[in-house]
């Protein structure tokens, strides 16, 4: 459990600044696409290779 706890703690600031980022980038409706592109990126450069549902 302290394992856990300490990387969530690592995570932290990073978390943050990605709310931080979609709170300051609010989208309004359904159609989200600054941030569906910001989570497919963010989701990529953490080595995901994330798959697009729903179409463009």
């Amino acid at each position: 459990m302290m394992e856990f706890m300490n990387e969530a703690l690592m995570l932290k600031d990073v978390i943050i600044s990605h709310r931080h980022y979609l709170h300051e980038h609010a989208e309004l409706g359904f159609d989200l696409p600054m941030t569906r592109k910001y989570i497919l990126d963010t989701l990529r450069e953490c080595g995901y290779d994330p798959e697009e549902l729903g179409g463009e």
